[in-house]
């Protein structure tokens, strides 16, 4: 079984623009605060003179030549924002600020032979015949953060620090601490759905019985059908309270094996001498701990490692716990 999930840990900072052409409204949400209900957002007309000295410069550099006509301060999510607007080439443009200066979201007047024809099309079949339509052009900045770690991962977070979730190919959301906390709060589960999973559906119900039973909070991420001899098994990768996990389950919920992801300490000492000997100097990128499974006995029976050598091939090895090597593989080479 094979993984790409480096333990060594890695910290990428990315800046995403998401530019969209934007024809519709968004309804005011309520949240909780200190057992009141307040509005998720508010705005109010400012001077000039009350914008933060960093807005502000943010703002008129953005404006250039053009005079800001008006000053606004929004709260929003628990956080501050000013807003500078000012007319364009085409129409009046709106800029969003934190009060540190970082920029947040632009939104633009575009004319309507701007637009990507497709994007005409669908308003004005959303709008309906004889409706008025114009068009604003909606650019927003995110910062995309990929870490590698024992599970690999993604997060999104706007400029004021709040994470902006995506979800299986659905518009994505903005995370509202608050809701979290409400969710704490009452216990919800927190595991992702699995039904978003592709044909996750098809996974037999004796399966997935057998893989809540060992792994009640399990996150599926991946799963794959086979045929060995007469049986039909279903190899599921998952994620059980942040660790990497894959199990092996008959089509009749007949568990043959589970794996964890490990770290490289976790290693028996035999284990971890073998690899030196043979790999000196190799970074260990993934490791797994496998369990086999023989009715209600459960028996340690190896360690699969994934490594980079020093002469960067990508290696993978089956250990048994005694530190013998049982297979080998070059996942690839120079």
């Amino acid at each position: 079984m094979i993984r790409k999930n480096p333990l060594v840990v890695v910290t990428v900072l990315a800046v995403m623009l998401v530019g969209g052409l934007v024809v519709w409204s968004q309804e005011k949400k309520q949240e909780k605060k200190q057992g009141k209900k307040e509005p998720a957002s508010q705005e109010r007309s400012v001077k000039e003179s009350e914008v933060p000295a960093a807005a502000l410069t943010t703002l008129k550099k953005l404006a250039g030549s053009a005079t800001i006509t008006e000053f606004a301060e929004e709260f929003e999510h628990g956080s501050k924002f000013y807003e500078g607007s000012w007319k364009g080439p085409d129409g009046h443009v709106d800029v969003l600020v934190t009060a540190a200066g970082d920029l947040v979201e632009v939104e633009e007047s575009v004319p309507a032979d701007k637009v990507p024809a497709s994007v005409r099309a669908a308003a004005e079949k959303g709008a309906g015949k004889g409706a008025r339509i114009t068009f604003e052009k909606k650019t927003m900045i995110l910062y995309e953060i990929h870490f590698e770690k024992v599970v690999n991962g993604e997060m999104i977070f706007t400029p004021d620090a709040r994470q902006y979730q995506e979800a299986g190919g659905e518009k994505a959301k903005a995370k509202d601490k608050d809701d979290d906390d409400d969710k704490a709060k009452q216990g919800k589960d927190a595991r992702v759905d699995d039904s978003k999973v592709k044909d996750s559906g098809k996974i037999p119900k004796q399966v997935m019985d057998a893989l809540r039973a060992k792994f009640p909070k399990a996150e599926i991420r991946k799963w794959t059908q086979e045929k060995e001899g007469n049986d039909v098994i279903y190899d599921i990768e998952f994620v059980e309270n942040g660790r990497a996990c894959e199990a092996d389950i008959k089509e009749d919920g007949t568990y043959i094996n589970y794996e964890k992801a490990i770290v490289a300490k976790d290693l028996p000492a035999a284990v971890s001498k073998t690899i030196e000997g043979k790999f000196p100097k190799a970074t260990l990128k993934e490791i797994m701990e496998e369990t086999e499974v023989t009715g209600k006995d459960e028996k340690l029976s190896a360690y699969e490692v994934v490594l980079v050598t020093s002469d960067k091939r990508t290696v993978e090895i089956r250990l048994s716990p005694d530190g013998k090597i049982l297979e080998e593989e070059v996942l690839k080479g120079n």
